[in-house]
This record gives C-alpha cells, structure tokens and sequence, in this order.
C-alpha cells in the first residue's frame, strides 16, 4: 500500500525523533509520482533523519536545503515507494543494536586522543574509564585473555595460541557474550542508567565502542562476539612512538622512587613492577620491533574486513583534523555538526605530529630500520 498522507510518515519521524506525532518536526509534506518531499523546521538535524532510512532498501534519499526567506525550511525527497511495511522496518531498524566500534592500534599512536574526541561528538567509549579513555571493563577482559597464554601489552604474540585454538576460543568467546557483557560488572561501562535499559552491552541503540591498543591483538575474538563490529585503526611513525614508550616508561618508573627514599616501605610491602615499566621499550631498538608487530597485525585485520574498517595516520588526523574526523563521523555513524567537528579539533596539538624531527639520533633511526619494517615509518 502506498502511504498517501502526511499522517504515517509524522508517525515514522516521531519514532525517529523519539516525538509524538503532533511534536514532529516535520513542517510540510507533499508527494507527485512517487516522490516525496519532507520540509522540516530549521533545527532539525538532517542527518539524522537520513540515518533512519538507509536500512530500507526501497528508499533513496536526496537531500536539499531551501532558501526561503520566511521559514529557511531543510527538505528531503524520497524517492520511489513507500510502503507500510517499510515504514515498520524503518521504525525497527532505528532502535536496532548499533554494532561496536572497536578502536586499535600500537600504544603512543594518538588512539587516546582520536577516542576523546569521537566521545566529544557522540561515541559512547564508556561510564568508567582511565586517563587513556580506556574502558575499564574491556582493559579487565582484555589483560584476561592475554593472561591465558602468557601475554602481555609489550609481548603480545603469544596469543596467537589461543586464537588458533578452536575449542578454546569458541568456549572463550560464548563465555564473553553469555556471561561477562551481561553481568552485573558490565554497569562500569554502561552506567547504571543504561544498564537499566540494555543489561545486554550488545544491546545498545546508540553508536558506541571502546579503545584499547591489545584490541589489536583480541581482535579475533571480539569479532567473534561482535560479528559486525568495525574497527578504526591509527598509526603513527615509528620513531615518535617508540620514543615516546621509552619516555612513558621512565616517568612512570620515576614515581616508584619512594621506596628508594622511604626503606621502610619495603617491610610493609615489597616493591610491585620493575624500574622501567616495559624492558623491551626501554630501547628505540625494542620499541620499533614491537610498533611492527602491531602495525602487522592491525594491517592484516583492515585488509580482512575492507568496508568495516578504517586506516588513518596520525600525522594526518593532526595537519587535517576536520576532514579526518568528518570521516570518522560518517565511518562511526555519528550526527555531528559542522561546529561540533571544528569545536573539537581545536582540542589538537600540532606539535605532536612528527615530534622526531629536529632530534639527529631519532631522524636516522627510521632509514636503519626501514628495510626490516617493509613499509614507511
């Protein structure tokens, strides 16, 4: 049947909206052969409604923008037929489960920096998170399934035994997604709030994800939870990042000095880590080798799921930052503004972008290693 009125239509915005009918922002309505032409009151946000019709495949979209001088209306031709029955898809489709983006990439590769910001424009990363904008219900998971095979952030390749282990894996994974996304544990990343509505992680309606570097490495079994999961994977030059672990390594093991001072800490309780927080990034040499194990194995995972994931630099996400985080919006199905992208790129440093220059011993280091890393520092 095709819809001929004004009625259904305020009835599917209103759903969309989460308005009633007669407090839908739809201000017009007229149709002539099968094409529709929605007028809406100058607040609404276009992309929103855009986003509710992509999942019906009998519709195609055009998006206009009046200039009338009086009422400055924002219209939407739908083109071809709009049938009752894709009027309830619609309406289903937009309350569906928004599919997870999982953030990955080496640690000191600006992926904290790119989470904020999609979090400043509508990605929900978590209730409870850590300096790093990691969720601390996935950091628990993930140092879980590291433990098994005796890995860890910095020697991360032993958990290949448990990807490539068949049984393990499929009951690891059924245990993730019967047990822990929806216990009582998961209200540390949803927040009390939604976890009254959705005790299901997988169940949210709106787009979320989270960020964690060894998601690089777990990838294959989130994938497993999360099936149509997207990833976004950020690289930085190797150089800048490895200096970086080495300075983050060194600091942090400066702050543990206190038992070098006060001895008598050591009766109450022994020292917990070493002088250094990771061995193997306390050299350039050991940092690099590490950043190419993660820059591998985040390449093969975009290479595999083309469409569902998406590569940017870091370096490029500085000189650019509004082109890049428009494609991030769009890749995350987010309904940011214009204003909102420029209010947030104002948040970058530029300085950080290739830190490495200017320093002799770190501009050298790349053309020694370039050959053994197979591709651009």
């Amino acid at each position: 049947m095709l819809c001929s009125g004004m009625s259904e239509v305020a009835i599917c915005l209103s759903h969309c909206f989460r308005f009633s009918p007669a407090q839908s922002p739809l201000q017009d309505f007229a149709h002539r052969d099968r094409v529709f032409t929605l007028s809406f009151r100058p607040q609404t946000k276009i992309r929103a409604v855009c986003g509710a019709f992509p999942h019906c495949a009998s519709l195609v979209l055009a998006e206009s923008s009046s200039q009338d001088e009086a009422t400055h209306r924002r219209t939407i031709r739908i083109v071809r037929q709009i049938d009752q029955p894709s009027m309830y898809r619609i309406q289903r489709n937009w309350f569906a489960p928004h599919p997870p983006i999982v953030i990955i990439g080496m640690h000191r590769s600006g992926t904290s920096m790119v989470t904020r910001m999609l979090e400043s424009l509508g990605l929900f990363v978590g209730a409870k998170k850590d300096s790093n904008c990691e969720a601390r219900f996935f950091q628990r998971i993930n140092r879980w399934l590291l433990d098994q095979t005796g890995s860890s952030w910095d020697n991360p390749q032993p958990i290949h035994y448990l990807v490539n282990n068949r049984e393990v894996r499929a009951k690891t994974s059924d245990y993730i997604g019967r047990f822990l996304l929806k216990s009582p544990r998961a209200i540390s990343f949803l927040g009390w709030r939604k976890y009254v509505r959705h005790p299901d992680v997988r169940k949210l309606d709106v787009p979320w994800g989270w960020k964690d570097p060894r998601n690089t490495f777990t990838l294959p079994l989130w994938l497993d939870v999360f099936p149509d999961a997207k990833i976004v994977h950020i690289r930085r030059y190797s150089s800048d990042v490895a200096q970086s672990l080495k300075n983050r390594g060194r600091a942090e093991a400066t702050c543990k000095n206190i038992y070098r001072e006060f001895p008598i800490f050591h009766w109450i309780r022994e020292k917990r880590g070493g002088f250094v927080h990771s061995l193997r990034c306390d050299s350039l040499q050991g940092g690099f080798s590490l950043w190419e194990e993660y820059l591998q194995e985040a390449t093969s995972h975009v290479k595999m799921l083309r469409e569902r994931a998406l590569e940017l630099r870091f370096e490029d996400i500085i000189s650019e930052p509004v082109r890049n985080l428009e494609t991030l919006c769009r890749f995350c199905g987010l309904t940011a503004s214009m204003v909102e992208i420029q209010h947030a790129a104002g948040f970058i440093s530029q300085d950080r972008a290739c830190a490495f220059r200017g320093n002799p011993r770190l501009e050298s280091f790349p053309a020694g290693v370039a050959e053994r890393a197979g591709t651009k520092p």
